[in-house]
């Protein structure tokens, strides 16, 4: 997905609040999950041609950017391609593209006259994954709205003829209207037939439910950000609830790594002293990670020793 996605994001007329509007909604999600992720990572020493909110939006949009001295001497993150020769890794050496702003074409020589920028070690950046957890959730909105819809109708009337439908509209708008009709008419019972509607009922809601919790959460923990989807109705033991703790960071710690290393080469490259850290959340989330881990392991080694000293005291 190309840059000006988040450009389109700002418009409030891009939204439509009906959940079938699924670009709407696909664009509403994304945007969500976007501003959920713009806090995991800190700056110190950023240029003013380079604000955090715009170099983080590339990133984690486009995958890939490079940083280059502009013609006006400024240096900037700019968004292209890749290009040109690969080297003997099969990478392209050279980052491609145009910038309207600036009237400047660009066809630069990486490590020599840019750095190149990437979000993680694929260069894809996060826009797949959003992608892919915001149409299903798109999906799962869908069905829990025709699933809700559907729960209204409890039977289903037919009629033989107009007049008996003509009763039948008449007696369901006063009921809709909270008033108690009165059926007088022994032909209009008798010409009136009620089918029952298969409806699954609150089970089925409850399901769809789980399924879209579940969607959100593994679509957060992928990000990092915590949020348990144990399923289970009954009281869960502490460790089932910390179970998917260890999963959060390898996405993050790799966004993380990737980042220092191409800002290593922008310094050494341009004089600066950028430098990129996880924001206090994130740190205080791998703290808890470390605690949780620590506990576990102490849990486990006393229930090990637990288990040694019952089978002490059955020999003897």
């Amino acid at each position: 997905m190309e840059y000006k996605f988040y450009n389109k994001v700002l418009d409030s007329l891009a939204y439509n609040p009906s959940v079938n509007d699924k670009q709407s909604s696909l664009t509403y999600y994304i945007s969500l999950m976007l501003n959920s992720t713009s806090s995991i990572f800190e700056y110190e020493g950023l240029p003013d041609t380079m604000p955090q909110r715009e170099i983080e939006l590339m990133l984690k949009i486009q995958g890939k950017t490079c940083v280059t001295r502009c013609p006006d001497g400024e240096i900037r993150m700019l968004g292209g391609n890749l290009g040109g020769e690969p080297n003997p890794y099969y990478i392209p050496e050279r980052f491609i593209g145009a910038n309207p702003a600036l009237k400047w074409s660009y066809d630069l020589k990486i490590d020599e006259e840019c750095v190149l920028m990437y979000n993680d070690s694929s260069f894809i950046g996060l826009m797949p994954l959003f992608t892919r957890y915001a149409s299903q959730l798109i999906e799962s909105d869908i069905t829990m709205n025709m699933a809700v819809i559907q729960s209204r109708i409890v039977s289903l009337l037919t009629a033989n003829t107009d007049a008996s439908r003509k009763q039948c509209e008449i007696f369901i708008e006063d009921i809709i209207n909270g008033k108690l009709s009165v059926v007088t008419d022994q032909a209009f019972i008798e010409a009136i037939k009620t089918i029952p509607y298969a409806n699954t009922g609150s089970q089925s809601l409850t399901d769809l439910i789980e399924h879209h919790q579940y969607l959100q959460a593994a679509w957060k923990n992928s990000v990092g950000i915590n949020s348990n989807y144990n399923m289970k109705r009954e009281r869960i033991m502490s460790g089932e609830a910390s179970m998917n703790v260890d999963t959060l960071y390898p996405l993050v710690t790799d966004m993380l790594n990737c980042r220092r290393t191409c800002w290593n080469k922008v310094n050494a490259m341009y004089g600066t002293n950028i430098s990129v850290k996880l924001s206090s959340i994130w740190e205080q989330h791998e703290e808890m990670l470390d605690q949780i881990t620590d506990s576990q392991v102490e849990e486990i080694e006393q229930k090990g020793s637990d288990t040694v000293n019952d089978e002490s005291n059955t020999i003897n």
